[in-house]
């Protein structure tokens, strides 16, 4: 049941399939991947940083890498803790050697060229030693330090919503990019149409902007890595709007003017579905123009214009 209508919403135009396979082959559903989004996942499950922290990672060889922001009543032996906490909680799903050490950057909240920050590295041995009882966490934790770092010659990040707008330069693995891009655009438009904030572009364009800072030095092995992140963040989003999309379709139509007129065509359009017929310019007329327009309580023209727009079509069929 839930096949045929996502299918209907599919050739309605609503429902996008997932967008793009990564490039490198696939692993096992059961298997843990060590990506930027699993890393975020559990960075958020160990509860170092707000719920609504905004919060970047990503794998650089063997080297695991979290950027977040820093409390601004945190001290160095609070960064510390929050580097162990982040450490552990990836060694547990990851332990050796999955990686060699994490890297814990926190910028200042009030700094917005990310150049001030501070960097806590905690190696994946010393992580392990703790779990087996060999090093106590006063002694992990002074055997730490904590870098204050300041980037020169850095150049305000573009925001997030920015990058939509950007274009691809660049003959480095040129359409994969161009193509992502777009799909994070068409991401954008359907939450246009919803009418709300349902999938996170942000994390979209964060990602994917993370992927284009390897296009300069041709980076291949690094871009992969994050291009892969962006799918799988993008796929995970268009999720969430297909969701969405099922549940607005289930509420079709709504109460208001001319109720029992748009249940007839809404029935009719679903009579001439299941019978093979194809309806899609019909059923988007009834989904953009009939039931937005019938939302608003008003029985207007516009709104039995549209109406007998689709039932004279209905009638020849």
């Amino acid at each position: 049941m839930l096949r045929t209508l996502i299918a209907k919403l599919i050739r309605a135009g609503w429902v996008c399939c997932l967008v793009v396979a990564v490039i490198v082959p696939a692993v096992s559903a059961d298997a843990a991947v060590l990506n930027s989004t699993t890393i975020i996942k559990l960075v958020r499950g160990a509860k170092v940083f707000e719920p609504d922290a905004q919060i970047t990672a990503y794998v650089n060889g063997k080297e695991i890498i979290v950027v977040s922001y820093l409390n601004p009543k945190a001290n160095d032996n609070d960064c510390k803790i929050d580097a162990v906490l982040i450490a552990k909680a990836i060694f547990d799903v990851f332990p050796p050697p999955a990686f060699s050490n994490l890297r814990v950057n926190l910028y200042d909240s009030k700094d917005a060229t990310q150049s001030i920050y501070r960097s806590v590295i905690v190696r994946a041995g010393d992580i392990e030693v703790f779990a087996k009882g060999g090093i106590s966490k006063e002694a992990l934790l002074a055997s730490l330090t904590v870098a204050h770092e300041r980037r020169s010659g850095v150049i305000p990040r573009p925001s997030p919503r920015a990058i939509l707008n950007m274009p691809i330069t660049g003959e480095f693995r040129k359409k994969e990019r161009q193509t992502l891009l777009r799909d994070i655009r068409d991401l954008q438009l359907k939450n246009q149409e919803l009418g709300r904030e349902v999938a996170d572009v942000d994390r979209c364009c964060t990602l994917f902007g993370a992927s284009e800072a390897f296009v300069p030095r041709q980076d291949e092995h690094g871009f992969v890595r994050a291009y892969n992140d962006t799918v799988i963040a993008l796929n995970e989003e268009q999720a969430k709007v297909n969701r969405a999309v099922t549940e607005l379709y289930h509420k079709l139509p709504v109460a208001g003017p001319q109720y029992e007129r748009r249940v007839a065509v809404y029935k009719r359009l679903e009579y001439l579905e299941r019978h093979g017929k194809d309806v899609t310019q019909l059923r988007r007329i009834f989904e953009k123009d009939v039931e937005p327009r019938a939302r608003m309580g008003q029985d207007s023209l516009e709104l039995d214009v549209s109406l007998s727009t689709v039932e004279r079509a209905l009638n020849k069929m």
